[in-house]
């Protein structure tokens, strides 16, 4: 299946058709954009600064009409896409970061993501 582009910044997946599954649970509460890494059978936000990561990353709920500003719940089923090298995605960073074009990103262990070459996820 080719790759789809979608307009705006309101969505989590912005070009790219990312493998989605909704099979696990949320261990805490996180929101559409984390970083996220799967512990004792649940997701959780990505919790090694600079750890290995695969492309895994919360999505928002647009079936159910819900945004990137919807958080999961605890328990709650989560929708998580997994990305392919040259997709994009609109992942959550911390407030004020800024990245040059091409700039390698890596897991800040809080679900976020931080610039860093040590192994990088983006």
């Amino acid at each position: 299946m080719a790759g789809s582009e979608k307009t705006g910044s309101r969505c989590v997946v912005l070009q790219g058709a990312p493998i989605v599954t909704e099979t696990r649970q949320a261990s805490a509460a996180l929101l559409p954009g984390h970083l996220v890494e799967i512990n004792a059978g649940k997701w959780r936000k990505h919790a090694t600064a600079a750890g290995a990561a695969g492309a895994f990353f919360a999505l928002e709920r647009d079936e159910m009409g819900q945004g990137i500003d919807v958080a999961y719940a605890a328990l709650d089923y989560v929708k998580v896409g997994f990305f392919a090298p040259g997709d994009r995605v609109n992942a959550i960073v911390d407030s004020g970061s800024t990245f040059v074009d091409g700039a390698e990103l890596e897991s800040d262990g809080a679900g976020r993501l931080k610039a860093g070459t040590t192994k990088p996820v983006a």
